[in-house]
C-alpha cells in the first residue's frame, strides 16, 4: 500500500518554527550580520525619491495629511441643532503613519490603523482618534520607521 508521505506531517507551531538562540561563531556573527542589513538598507534608501512618494499626502486641500491624536474634542453644530434624543457612533478605521515626513518611499495606504469617531448624545458630539496599538506600532516606536 502506498502511503501519502504529507498526510502524516502536521503545520508546524508557531514555537516549532522559532529558531533557537544563536551560540558559538553564529552568535559571534549576529552583530555583523546586522550592520551588513543596516548597511545594504541604507545603501538601497539611497535610490529612493521620499519627496516625491509623498506627494500625495497634499492632494485633496491636505486631506490625506497625518494627524496626531486626540481625545474629546467637542464639535459645533454650523446650523441648526443636534436632536437631544439623538445617540450613537459614528466610526472609521484608516491607515496614518505613525512617524511623519517618513524616511523611505510610502504610498497613501501604508501607515498604522487610526481610529476615528464621533459620539453623539444628549445633544452634543465629541470627536476623538487614536492608533490601533498593535504589534507593529509597538515596534516602530521602540525601533522607528
Amino acid at each position: 500500500s502506498s502511503t501519502n508521505p504529507s498526510a502524516s506531517r502536521r503545520p508546524l507551531s508557531c514555537r516549532a518554527m522559532a529558531t533557537p538562540a544563536p551560540s558559538g561563531l553564529s552568535g559571534c556573527l549576529l552583530p555583523v550580520r546586522r550592520s551588513l542589513v543596516h548597511l545594504l538598507d541604507r545603501f538601497l534608501d539611497s535610490f529612493q525619491n521620499v519627496e516625491e512618494s509623498v506627494k500625495w499626502a497634499s492632494d485633496y486641500n491636505g486631506g490625506l495629511v497625518p494627524v496626531a491624536p486626540c481625545k474629546d474634542v467637542a464639535l459645533r453644530v454650523k446650523s441648526g441643532k443636534i436632536p437631544d434624543d439623538l445617540s450613537g457612533a459614528y466610526m472609521r478605521v484608516g491607515p496614518n503613519p505613525y512617524h511623519w515626513p517618513p524616511k523611505k518611499r510610502t504610498h497613501v495606504f501604508d501607515g498604522d490603523g487610526m481610529v476615528h469617531s464621533v459620539r453623539i448624545a444628549d445633544g452634543k458630539a465629541v470627536y476623538h482618534c487614536d492608533f490601533l496599538d498593535t504589534p507593529r506600532l509597538q515596534f516602530e516606536k521602540k525601533f522607528g520607521a
